[in-house]
């Protein structure tokens, strides 16, 4: 009868265990866009959503198709971003494929990024229009 009980307790605390070990993550929301440069379609391009704030996740990453677009992935096999503030840099993507990326992204858009993003809950839809050196 003994034996029941503290199975009984055991299997409870286990359960419990698994429930609090069973986080969801952080709030979630989908990015997607378009990069342009000089105004036509930029393919093969890295995109990364790097958080502003140290500590606050970790890096999110896509890459651009033949036409520019891109849809942004999170470690772990997420799609999207966490809500929150974020960095963005672009640089040209090692690729075997058949677009080739733009010879030159100014350092503006990568090591000296201006470009920022909010992540909001749901769907968002960040466009980066971005100039080559000297336009």
């Amino acid at each position: 009868m003994q034996t029941a009980k503290y199975f009984g307790l055991g299997f409870a605390l286990t359960l419990m265990m698994f429930a609090v070990g069973c986080d969801s993550g952080p709030q979630m929301g989908t990015v997607s866009g378009t990069i342009t440069l000089d105004g036509a379609p930029a393919p093969s391009l890295e995109v990364s959503f790097n958080p502003t704030t140290a500590g606050e996740g970790t890096t999110a990453l896509a890459y651009t198709d033949a036409s520019g677009n891109y849809k942004l992935t999170y470690p772990g096999g997420k799609v999207g971003a966490p809500v929150g503030e974020y960095k963005v840099s672009i640089v040209p993507a090692e690729t075997d494929g058949e677009a080739k990326a733009p010879a030159s992204i100014p350092a503006c858009y990568n090591t000296e990024t201006i470009l920022t993003f909010t992540v909001a809950a749901g769907e968002n839809t960040a466009n980066f229009e971005l100039k080559s050196a000297g336009e």
